[in-house]
């Protein structure tokens, strides 16, 4: 392969290297974001089970209480249900949020692979670049010592027939 195929070839693969880190950085960015949606589902969920806590609570010292009335006791059996159900839901938002950010690991993970597979190829590239040029160096300096030796007995000669014409 000439050079300047080999020019082309490592700009293409340098191109190639430029969109991945692009690609990394974006991908990272959507990591933090997942964590950071993860986190705040955490604290949505921790606020919910807190909520629910109350209400079991507060329950709890209404049914000691002498001065309890049953609707108060069925009315937060309701505002219970509701909790509980919340609770629930942000358990799953947990799970979800804990899927997204694992899976834009995994993505981020890839694109990490597929770099240095690209940066390997990139550096084989400039090894095969230099090599063929200096391939082609040791060739002009083989042909120029060629020409140096056949200038160089082509005067040994032209000295040794003007040295027959004078000696005649």
């Amino acid at each position: 392969m000439n050079p300047r195929s080999l020019k082309t070839l490592l700009w293409v693969k340098q191109r190639r290297l430029d969109e991945l880190e692009r690609r990394i950085q974006d991908q990272a960015a959507q990591v933090a974001a997942a964590q950071a949606a993860l986190a705040q589902a955490q604290e949505h969920h921790a606020g919910c089970e807190a909520d629910e806590a109350a209400c079991v609570a507060k329950i709890a010292a209404l049914s000691a209480s002498e001065s309890f009335t049953p609707d108060q006791i069925v009315t937060l059996g309701h505002v219970l249900q509701g909790l509980t159900e919340a609770t629930r839901q942000a358990a799953e938002g947990c799970t979800r949020a804990s899927l997204k950010v694992d899976e834009a690991r995994q993505q981020l993970a890839q694109l990490r692979q597929l770099q240095q597979r690209a940066e390997r190829q990139h550096e084989q590239l400039v090894e095969r670049r230099d090599r063929r040029l200096k391939e082609i160096d040791q060739e002009a300096e083989d042909v120029q010592d060629e020409e140096s030796e056949e200038a160089a007995v082509a005067r040994r000669v032209a000295q040794t027939r003007d040295q027959e014409r004078i000696a005649a």
